[in-house]
């Protein structure tokens, strides 16, 4: 018995561009990048408070909104997934194939290196730059590697919110608390939104000057309810909306006017829509 296999079309730099404005988009509309609190979080911090009454206590600074860092990792996951049509490494590369090194400013420039420098390092290598966490058992002996915040933030949407079947140094995060790896991922999943909405303004910068071929329906893509619902809503007011009485069968090519019963959808009509029982036609 043969099998076939799927083979997906190879995306033009074009088009994994124009994916990748829509889904940084998506990021950018998230409630702790609009507030800027990213900002605040992306730096883990800590403080160490001592009073003679009852000892020392430490205090994390971690976002408390739970459930919008997992919103905001799981916006930024496509980025570190290789199947991904835009997984990192690929945009770059579609960014590279476009523009050369000397249509970019000085700022812009430098935006490529640290993205490309944060993959590989923070990603990639999961290097415990920011800080790491070994536990240790009570003769001393070690019961974990140094695991970095990077793979504890990893393992945090990997394990506790996306999948459950934690392998290799995934699951040796699994030995440390749930907070450990919470706190951990407060501050990465910040920290790498601020490397995706940099090389999104870096991005509509180049488009903007013509540098980049992003498509223009990238731009103006709803990637939120809000903007679809307000999307639709112009479009109603574009143009025009008609309701019919039930059981109207529409044929094609005629004018929505044209059919006995219609009525040319205004406020007034919506407004006895909602409310039928009180409404005279």
């Amino acid at each position: 018995m043969s099998r076939t296999t799927k083979k997906t079309r190879a995306l033009s730099d074009d088009e994994i561009m124009g994916r990748f404005v829509v889904r940084a988009r998506r990021v950018e509309s998230n409630s702790l990048v609009k507030s800027g609190a990213i900002k605040c979080y992306a730096t883990p911090k800590m403080t160490l408070s001592v009073n003679e009454a009852s000892g020392a206590s430490i205090r994390y600074h971690v976002c408390a909104d739970e459930e919008s860092i997992e919103s905001l990792a799981t916006r930024l996951r496509p980025f570190i997934v290789k199947s991904e049509p835009i997984y990192l490494p690929k945009v770059l590369d579609a960014i590279s194939a476009q523009t050369s090194s000397e249509s970019l400013s000085e700022n812009e420039a430098e935006i490529l290196k640290a993205t490309k420098s944060w993959f590989s390092q923070r990603y990639e290598e999961k290097n415990s730059e920011r800080y790491g966490i070994q536990l240790v058992g009570k003769d001393g002996e070690s019961l974990t590697g140094l695991l970095s915040d990077a793979l504890l933030a990893e393992a945090w949407i990997y394990t506790d919110t996306v999948h459950a079947d934690p392998e290799g140094e995934k699951a040796e995060a699994q030995k440390l608390s749930y907070s450990n790896r919470y706190r951990a991922a407060s501050s990465y999943w910040c920290e790498f939104a601020i490397v995706i909405v940099n090389l999104l303004s870096l991005v509509r910068s180049l488009s903007e000057r013509g540098l980049l071929k992003v498509p223009d329906s990238s731009w103006s893509e709803p990637v939120s309810y809000a903007e679809a619902e307000k999307y639709e809503q112009e479009q109603i007011i574009a143009g025009s909306a008609y309701v019919f009485p039930p059981g109207t069968v529409i044929p094609e090519g005629v004018n929505p006017e044209d059919i006995p019963g219609a009525r040319k959808v205004t406020p007034e009509v919506m407004i006895r829509l909602q409310h039928p029982e009180g409404a005279a036609w």
